[in-house]
């Protein structure tokens, strides 16, 4: 189960903003998430796991999953896929032992 951190008033650490932040962060750097992705690593993806709420030591995990799940994350090099791609790697985050302790993705489409 992902890690859910709640403030005072009981409500989850991400809101709609968040959200909107992240999804605009995957359609402006999607090709170069991509192209990390398939390397394994890469500050753009470092980055991502950084707004999915990820905790610091689990970046290089995060990276090696985007690696490992490459051919189900980016099937298609096209924009219109950033909604897919958003619901995959929670897929792939939740699958994790490790991600789904560290990482905080309740709030992807």
């Amino acid at each position: 189960m992902p890690l859910r951190i709640s403030g005072t008033s009981g409500c989850p650490r991400r809101g709609l903003t968040q959200t909107y932040q992240i999804q605009k962060y995957v359609t402006q750097n999607y090709e170069r998430l991509s192209e990390e992705a398939a390397q394994g690593r890469g500050e753009h993806s470092i980055a991502l796991a950084s707004l999915l709420g990820c905790a610091k030591e689990s970046y290089t995990i995060f990276q090696k999953n985007l690696h490992l799940h490459y051919l189900v994350l980016f099937p298609h090099l096209k924009l219109d896929h950033t909604k897919n791609f958003l619901q995959k790697i929670e897929n792939v985050i939740q699958r994790s032992p490790v991600l789904s302790t560290y990482c905080y993705s309740d709030t992807l489409p």
